[in-house]
C-alpha cells in the first residue's frame, strides 16, 4: 500500500475487506491536524474527523487520553445484523455504557470486544492527567444527567490486559455478563485493583467461575492472543477509543457521544420487542 503525498497531507487507501463493510476505506490526514477516516462500503459511506495531531491509541495513552471528535455516519457502512461494542473496564464513559445496556435489556444481542486504552508496556494512565481529569468530569456530568452517580474516582488506573483475559475466558464458560459487571463493579465502586490475577481469580470466583482453573488461563496467558486479535479488529475499523458501537446504523465512537449510543440502544430495545411480538 503506497500513500500519496502532497503538502497538505497524505491519502492512501486500503481493501474494506478488515474494516467495517464491505468496499474500501479512505484514510487522510491534512497537515498533520485532522485525521478524516472515509468508509465506502456498498450502500453507504461515513468519515471521522479528529482535531490536533493524528495520534494511534498508543500516543493517547502516553498524553493520558485526548479526545477525538465525534463520528459522523451516512448510509449504513456496516451490514451485519448485530451490533459490538468495544469497551475499556478503567473507561467511565465505558462503563455508563455497559450499564445503559444492562438497562435496556439488550446485553444478549451485543459482542462485547475489550479495547485497552493503555495496553502494556505502555506507561499506566496517571488518574491526575488533565486529559484523564476531563474525561472523569465528562462521565460525571453523564452520570448526573441518568442518576447514575457512583463513588469518587479509582485512585489508580491499572492495565487491563488480564481483565479482558479473563472477560474471553468467561465467554468462553457463557458467563461473560456476569464478569463483565463484576469487573466495571471492582474497578469503579470497590477501586480494586484489577490488573492483578490474585484479585481477578477472586472476581471470577464470586461471578460463578471455578478459582483454579480462572488462575490457570492467567497465569499462562492462555487468551491474551483472543484480547490482542480484538485490539487489531478495533484499529483495522479505525477504532480507537471507547465506548465505540458497531451497529447496523453505522459506528458511533468516543466518550462524546454516549448520548448517541444511548438512543440506538433504546432503538435496539424496540426491535428486539418488536420481533419477539411477532414471534
Amino acid at each position: 500500500m503506497q500513500p500519496t503525498i502532497s503538502p497538505s497531507g497524505v491519502m492512501f487507501a486500503t481493501p474494506g475487506g478488515n474494516g467495517v463493510g464491505k468496499g474500501w476505506r479512505v484514510v487522510i490526514r491534512v497537515a498533520a491536524r485532522r485525521r478524516m477516516s472515509v468508509r465506502c462500503p456498498s450502500g453507504g459511506f461515513g468519515f471521522l474527523l479528529e482535531t490536533g495531531p493524528a495520534r494511534s491509541t498508543d500516543a493517547n495513552c502516553k498524553e493520558n487520553m485526548t479526545f477525538r471528535k465525534s463520528p459522523f455516519t451516512f448510509g449504513n457502512p456496516r451490514t451485519s445484523d448485530h451490533s459490538i461494542l468495544y469497551f475499556d473496564f478503567v473507561d467511565p464513559i465505558s462503563h455508563l455504557a455497559s450499564r445503559m445496556v444492562d438497562r435496556a435489556g439488550v446485553a444478549a444481542a451485543i459482542e462485547w470486544r475489550g479495547l485497552e486504552l493503555c495496553p502494556p508496556p505502555q506507561p499506566m494512565i496517571d488518574p491526575g492527567a488533565a486529559g484523564w481529569r476531563a474525561r472523569q468530569t465528562l462521565a460525571a456530568g453523564h452520570a448526573r444527567r441518568r442518576a447514575d452517580n457512583g463513588p469518587g474516582p479509582p485512585p489508580i488506573i491499572p492495565w487491563t490486559r488480564k481483565a479482558h483475559e479473563l472477560c474471553e475466558f468467561a465467554r468462553e464458560r457463557d458467563c461473560l455478563d456476569a464478569v463483565r459487571r463484576a469487573l466495571f463493579r471492582a474497578h469503579f465502586v470497590d477501586h480494586t485493583d484489577i490488573g492483578r490475577i490474585d484479585l481477578l481469580v477472586e472476581i471470577a470466583r464470586a461471578a460463578g467461575l471455578d478459582r483454579s482453573e480462572a488462575k490457570a488461563v492467567l497465569d499462562v496467558d492462555r487468551f491474551a492472543g483472543a484480547v490482542l486479535e480484538n485490539r487489531s479488529r478495533a484499529l483495522d475499523e479505525g477504532i480507537a477509543d471507547v465506548p465505540a458501537l458497531v451497529h447496523p446504523g453505522g459506528l458511533l465512537e468516543g466518550p462524546e457521544v454516549l448520548g448517541e449510543i444511548e438512543r440506538a440502544l433504546a432503538e435496539m430495545k424496540a426491535t428486539t420487542q418488536s420481533n419477539n411480538r411477532e414471534e
